[in-house]
């Protein structure tokens, strides 16, 4: 077993230690854990897959501004007028983000599909620029 994943274990028995003794989450350890990602890069494109279980496309909101994709859930619960006997109530509105550095990106031809959980992104580079220009030497 490696250092890491004593570390990384860790972690996880006292998010769940906090997550029961106050009977709800621990936000700053749930922000770096919500939304996890693989990116591909290739000589054309990026690709990112997202994990999105139970997540609807239309709570989800993309955009590419300065090499940066910005991926952003926004869930909201409705409340209803009955009042039931829960003896818990977990799912509760809630906002995820997460900003992914792409270099060199274009926002011609990002496509995003959403299927069975998981979000794919791909999203173009840009073409390199060679310009050319003649310097007259005097």
């Amino acid at each position: 077993m490696k250092k890491f994943d004593l570390i990384s274990r860790s972690h996880d028995d006292l998010y769940d230690l906090m997550n029961r003794f106050f009977d709800r989450g621990f936000p700053l350890a749930r922000a770096f854990t919500d939304i996890k990602v693989d990116i591909q890069e290739n000589e054309h494109e990026y690709m990112i897959e997202a994990d999105m279980p139970g997540i609807k496309k239309e709570d989800i909101t993309l955009q590419l501004n300065n090499d940066y994709l910005q991926i952003a859930v926004q869930q909201l619960q409705q409340t209803e007028n009955d009042e039931k006997n829960y003896l818990r109530k977990e799912r509760v509105s809630s906002s995820l983000r997460r900003d992914i550095y792409l270099p060199n990106t274009t926002k011609a031809g990002i496509k995003a599909k959403l299927e069975n959980g998981v979000l794919v992104v791909t999203v173009p580079k840009a073409k390199p620029h060679m310009i050319k220009t003649s310097i007259e030497i005097e």
